[in-house]
């Protein structure tokens, strides 16, 4: 890190050592919070922060900004007589914020800025801060956050997660497993695990029965295809989804699924599994 901080005399008061994010559940929006870990010289006479904000933008110096905060705790902050100090800034995110964050870093780390500004006083002295530094999200660190924002429990897709159980293994543990691999930039293996999905919680015998009808209606006249109803409509739908699962399930090298497309096939692998089975009103626990 490259954040210093001086006292009003120009000695060094103390150095960003560490930036950390974790995340909290808000209501309609979303949490981040940025912890700066800092290392301090400890002041000779009573010294403190004041003013203190910070303004997060994407990393790569095009100034796309997130939003900025102020710390938790109320200024002017006592500087201690310790050698490390934490102070936490709390920044709400939006549910479009996130996942235009998500579609950027595209399951990997990521870049993000911060600018930190604010004042030293000591005595009857007074320097200012104007500090800039990039730092990376490590994956990992940010797929915590993410949980602790509770962002999986809907998906951003506003979608109840089935709740069915068989013998096999319960839909709650697949989808988690799907959503895993698309945070983390696996794509044909969350894709893979919607095809299991649709294996494991297959089709009773009347909805096979209703599927066969289907398929012979699709694939004859048009007056057939027309004469179709709605529920021979989604089974259609369902198979088509199915095939659509096909590459990743035989591990075909060739292709690749990209994070939209992943996505897209794990809502729509959610939503249909609703539509076959009673679903709870709430979620899935983590």
């Amino acid at each position: 890190m490259s954040i210093s901080i001086n006292y009003p005399s120009g000695h060094t008061l103390g150095e960003v050592k560490n930036i950390r994010v974790t995340g909290l559940p808000g209501v309609g929006s979303y949490t981040l919070v940025i912890h700066l870990q800092l290392s301090i010289y400890p002041p000779k006479s009573e010294t403190f922060f004041n003013n203190l904000s910070i303004r997060i933008d994407w990393g790569d110096n095009r100034q796309r900004m997130l939003g900025s905060a102020i710390p938790d705790e109320s200024q002017p902050i006592t500087i201690p007589q310790s050698p490390d100090k934490t102070i936490c800034f709390r920044m709400l995110i939006s549910k479009h914020q996130l996942e235009a964050i998500e579609s950027l870093r595209n399951g990997g780390d990521f870049p993000l800025s911060i600018w930190l500004t604010g004042n030293v006083i000591q005595s009857d002295r007074m320097t200012n801060i104007y500090q800039h530094e990039i730092f990376t999200v490590k994956q990992q660190e940010w797929v915590e956050a993410l949980a602790s924002m509770e962002y999986r429990r809907t998906f951003l897709f506003e979608l109840p997660i089935p709740f069915v159980e068989n013998e096999q293994e319960p839909a709650g543990h697949i989808i988690r497993k799907a959503q895993n691999h698309l945070l983390r930039g696996q794509y044909d293996e969350c894709v893979g695990e919607c095809r299991k999905l649709l294996e494991v919680y297959a089709l009773d015998d009347s909805d096979k029965k209703l599927l066969k009808s289907a398929r012979e209606k699709y694939k004859g006249t048009q007056d057939a295809r027309q004469s179709m109803d709605i529920p021979e409509r989604i089974l259609i739908l369902r198979e088509a989804l199915v095939h659509t699962t096909h590459p990743a399930h035989h591990h075909s090298n060739d292709d690749s699924y990209s994070r939209d497309q992943a996505r897209a096939i794990l809502g729509s692998t959610i939503s249909m599994l609703s539509n076959f089975s009673e679903t709870d009103p709430g979620t899935f626990d983590d």
